[in-house]
Formats: structure tokens, sequence, C-alpha cells
């Protein structure tokens, strides 16, 4: 009697583990599917950056030569829609004696690059330069780029354009 005393024992320790086992796999099972219906799809949600807007640019500096040069509000305006990551620019600068005056006026493709919390413009596969905020501006250095530092790059200052 006492052998049967010893296998009725196991068997109810294997009853034990077998419910215990479902129990396990079932919260496991419940778990994951929590997990995997949590996840949200932000595909179709509308697209908005840092750069969203009407940009006047206020002053170029830098370069080679040591550039400095005032534009007056509306001679040269990027335009930033995140929506289809393009950016309008409108340069009517008529100016002769200026080095530098950004880009042509145009449609571009742009992308906004983090590196090691660091924000980067790149525009038409190509990076611009750091993106930087300074008392409501935007200020654009193509003097710091993701992989470090560059030299005689040109500093745009933009204003944010208000309706």
């Amino acid at each position: 009697m006492d052998i049967f005393k010893g296998v009725k024992a196991t068997f109810t320790s294997i009853n034990y583990l077998i419910q215990n086992l479902t129990m396990e796999r079932f919260i496991i099972t419940i778990l994951c599917f929590i997990a995997l219906t949590a996840c949200s799809n932000t595909d179709n949600e509308s697209k908005e950056d840092i750069l969203s807007g009407v940009w006047n640019v206020q002053n170029i500096s830098g370069g080679f030569v040591g550039m400095d040069q005032d534009f007056e509000e509306e001679t040269i305006t990027w335009t930033f829609n995140a929506d289809n990551s393009t950016l309008t620019v409108v340069n009517n600068n008529v100016l002769v004696d200026v080095i530098y005056d950004g880009l042509d006026t145009g449609s571009y493709p742009y992308t906004i690059i983090e590196v090691d919390n660091e924000r980067f413009l790149e525009i038409d596969g190509q990076e611009f330069g750091g993106i930087l905020f300074t008392n409501g501006q935007l200020l654009l250095d193509q003097n710091k780029i993701s992989t470090g530092s560059g030299a005689d790059g040109f500093i745009l200052l933009f204003k944010l354009e208000i309706d």
C-alpha cells in the first residue's frame, strides 16, 4: 500500500504541474495579445516637424570671406511642408554683390536627421547643416554637420512668418 501512496503523490504532482503550465501558457498568450494590439500605426497621421511654416532669411554670415549680409523680409523665403517633406524656396534677391544667398527659387525634398540628440537638415539628398533655435529664430549652421564640424560654411538666420 505504501508503494501506491508514492505513485499517487507522483500523479498528483504531475497533474499540478500540467495545470500550472497551462495557466502560465494562458497568461503568456494573453500578455502577447495585449502587447501586439497595443501598438499603434502612425503612418496615417499627418507629419509635423520643427521646421513647418514660412521662414524669412534675415541674415547670412560666414564663409571663407567672412560674409555678413542682412536681407529685408520676404526677399528670401523658405517654406517647409512636413506633409510632403518639401521645401519651397522663393529667392527674390537682386543684390549683385552678395556672395551667397542660399538656394535658388524652386522646390526641394528635405529630411531632418537626428544624430546624438542633435538635428541636421538634408536638402535634395545633401546635408545642409545643423538646426538650432535661438530667441525664436531658426539658425542653419553649415559648419555643424552630422559627422562632426566643418569650416568656412555659411550660417543662415531665419525668422518665422506669423500670419
